[in-house]
């Protein structure tokens, strides 16, 4: 390995920092809550890097900080293709839930979040509330 590689290595693990986007799936996203409760503490604890008050340019202009509740459910997506972000009871045609487990339809962007998969309980939660009619708690 070239020795300027070595040296640079260290550099870029520094700049490497889970705080910005988060731990690979399993390394501590889950959430213990349930409902809605749990599903903010999920958007809080994953979606707040981009998709902040203060996150916005990044995050397409989706403000989750502010209102979750009012920013999803039944919100059409900035992709103007028609998917709307949450349907109550139709986790299937939820773009945010399409989007967590890597099934969004082509032209609605990447993977959420971006780190990666989250542990399949913890998309289980925010299935479970969607289904559930999506209530605001």
């Amino acid at each position: 390995m070239p020795r300027s590689l070595l040296l640079a290595l260290p550099i870029l693990a520094a700049g490497c920092d889970d705080t910005i986007f988060g731990t690979p799936e399993g390394g501590g996203n889950t959430v213990t809550e349930t409902g809605y409760a749990g599903v903010v503490a999920l958007a809080d604890a994953n979606c707040m890097p981009c998709h902040s008050a203060s996150g916005n340019s990044v995050g397409l202009g989706l403000d989750l900080e502010t209102d979750f509740y009012a920013a999803t459910v039944n919100v059409a997506s900035s992709y103007d293709d028609g998917h709307v972000l949450v349907v109550p009871s139709d986790a299937q045609s939820s773009l945010l839930y399409l989007k967590m487990t890597n099934a969004q339809p082509s032209g609605t962007g990447s993977l959420m979040p971006l780190q990666g998969l989250l542990p399949a309980e913890t998309v289980k939660v925010v299935e479970d509330w969607i289904v559930a009619g999506a209530p605001e708690e």
